[in-house]
């Protein structure tokens, strides 16, 4: 598939390593590129920030939805294309799943977590349809690769639930991972779910 929207979770620290900061920019450079519009938190440092940067200082547009109680302590990025507010971090959630087209989780904290296991969730239980790359920088997610494959021999989640999550090592095997995306179907994934 090729998408026209893609949803990025990622870091709002400002202590974030630079690593992590790199890759950002560098993945809102090459959607940016690709004209490929993002969605994400609606920061201005951190991850949030290069992501924004990136994307922006190319050309490109970068929509931030963020929730009101955020804007008040002025954590919203002013150069963002366009800043949607919302009430809290469900409804930012649910109006970045239901815009966006596939999802990309840079390394992040228990937020990043949060959208990441949201998203699974959905695509568990037939809601969306829609690709989830993580990347793996440096194996920051290996640990949570681990905990998927834990869940699958206690027979927690089926042995096919590996699969609605594509892990890549660098920002340059995000989008072919998207566009190899083959939709599982709604009914396929709710039998995988009653298992």
């Amino acid at each position: 598939m090729q998408p026209s929207r893609i949803g990025v979770f990622c870091s709002s620290s400002s202590q974030t390593p630079q690593k992590y900061i790199h890759a950002a920019y560098q993945l809102g450079a090459l959607l940016s590129a690709k004209k490929i519009e993002i969605w994400y938190g609606g920061g201005a440092i951190g991850e949030m920030g290069a992501l924004a940067n990136g994307s922006l200082d190319n050309g490109g547009c970068i929509i931030g939805v963020i929730p009101k109680f955020m804007v008040e302590m002025e954590w919203g990025n002013p150069r963002a294309t366009r800043l949607i507010e919302c009430n809290n971090l469900s409804e930012r959630k649910n109006i970045i799943v239901e815009h966006c087209d596939a999802f990309v989780a840079l390394p992040g904290g228990t937020g990043t977590l949060d959208e990441l296991a949201d998203v699974l969730s959905r695509k568990k239980l037939g809601l969306i349809d829609k690709p989830i790359v993580v990347l793996n920088i440096d194996e920051f997610y290996t640990p949570l690769k681990h905990m998927l494959h834990r869940m699958i021999d206690d027979k927690l989640i089926s042995d096919k639930h590996i699969d609605f999550v594509s892990f890549v090592e660098t920002v340059d095997d995000i989008l072919p991972a998207i566009e190899a995306y083959i939709p599982i179907g709604k009914e396929n994934a709710q039998k995988l779910a009653a298992l």
